[in-house]
């Protein structure tokens, strides 16, 4: 089952939501579209994603 950070601030201030999936010995992130402007508002797009 995946899982969902947040990572950031990049270069122009935004942050973002990454995908983490691990299976096996295989580890995959993949970086989601949407950025946002607050590392709390990334958060809680994230919590929510975890079902939180």
């Amino acid at each position: 089952m995946p899982t969902y950070e947040v990572h950031g601030p990049d270069p122009d201030g935004d942050f973002f939501i990454v995908r983490i999936e691990t299976k096996g010995e295989a580890h995959s992130e993949t970086s989601l579209d949407e950025v946002y402007v607050t590392r709390e508002a990334a958060q809680a797009a994230a919590d929510k994603l975890n079902g939180k």
